[in-house]
């Protein structure tokens, strides 16, 4: 795909989803503070609950296309990654393509990685 001398880059947002909560809204929020061409991306494992995550966000309706996957050995790497290919060949090579994956933060500090404690203390 060619582009005008003049055109500058474009930036799509894609948000990588495992059901609709807060977090995810918040991530949706921000895709769309950094880009104009937001879409969500869902990995399905299953019938079921696959058609009630479509569901779910079709009755929030967010005002993003939601696209969906099925990944029939449960994994969810390879899927992103495809779609991500798949996205790449369909735009300009000077675009930027930002992947976002909503997570939460534990502030259970029981839970911090043992290597940023200090041996004898």
């Amino acid at each position: 795909m060619m582009r005008s001398e003049n055109a500058s880059p474009k930036k799509h947002s894609h948000c990588a989803i495992s059901g609709v909560s807060r977090v995810v809204e918040n991530t949706v929020k921000y895709a769309r503070m950094i880009s104009n061409d937001v879409r969500a991306f869902y990995v399905g494992i299953d019938e079921n609950s696959t058609k009630e995550i479509v569901e779910k966000w079709n009755k929030w309706d967010p005002g993003i296309p939601l696209v969906v996957r099925y990944s029939p050995y449960r994994t969810i790497i390879e899927p992103i990654i495809d779609y991500v290919k798949e996205v790449k060949k369909n735009k300009n090579p000077e675009d930027f393509i930002t992947v976002l994956i909503p997570s939460l933060k534990r502030e259970d500090y029981g839970t911090e990685p043992c290597t940023t404690r200090q041996v004898g203390s």
